[in-house]
C-alpha cells in the first residue's frame, strides 16, 4: 500500500511551504541530481517538516523510524544535501561515499535516511554506528530498491 496521502497529512501544519516547480528545478540543476518523482510531489506540498505521527518501515532484521522529512531551503532542522556535507557537518571522516547519495529526512536522532539519485535505491545511515568507509556494513544499509517501495513499506508509528 502506498502511505503517499498519509505521509502528506501526517506533515506538521506549520510545515514550510513548498518551493514549487521553479525552486525544485533549481535546486536538481544546483545539485546535478534528480529528485525521485514521489519526493518532488511531496516537496510540491510542503517544504519539508515534522511527521506526526511519525512513519516505520522495517527492513531485515532492523526497523527504521522516519520523523522528518527534510526540505530544499535551510531549514533549523537541516536541509536535503548530499550525505558528504553531512558527514563533513558531523565530523566524522568517511572515505568513498558515493557522489550521487542524498540526506532526504532523518529520525530525530541524527541518523539519516538517504535515496541515491543514480539508482534510486533509499538506504539508512546510523550517525553512531559508522565505519571509516562507505562499505563498512555498520555505516549503511539498503531498505528500499525505489521510493516508491519506501512509500510502500511505511507503516505509521505512534
Amino acid at each position: 500500500m502506498d502511505h503517499f496521502a498519509d505521509l502528506l497529512q501526517a506533515l506538521a501544519p506549520d510545515a514550510p511551504s513548498s518551493v514549487g516547480v521553479a525552486g525544485i528545478a533549481d535546486w536538481e540543476e544546483r545539485m546535478n541530481a534528480r529528485l525521485p518523482q514521489q519526493l518532488r510531489d511531496i516537496l510540491l506540498y510542503k517544504d519539508g517538516g515534522t511527521l506526526s505521527p511519525a512513519f516505520l518501515v522495517a527492513s531485515g532484521h532492523r526497523t527504521v523510524h522516519f520523523g522528518r522529512l527534510l526540505g530544499l531551503t535551510p531549514h533549523p532542522h537541516g536541509s536535503i544535501k548530499k550525505v558528504s556535507e553531512w558527514v563533513d557537518e558531523i565530523e566524522h571522516s568517511l572515505a568513498s561515499i558515493p557522489p550521487s547519495l542524498f540526506i532526504f529526512a532523518d529520525d530525530w536522532d541524527g541518523n539519516a535516511i538517504t535515496f541515491d539519485a543514480f539508482s534510486g535505491e533509499i538506504g539508512f545511515m546510523d550517525h553512531e554506528t559508522m565505519g571509516d568507509t562507505f562499505t563498512d556494513p555498520e555505516t549503511y544499509y539498503p531498505i528500499a530498491s525505489s521510493f516508491e517501495n519506501f512509500l510502500s513499506a511505511l507503516r505509521p508509528g505512534q
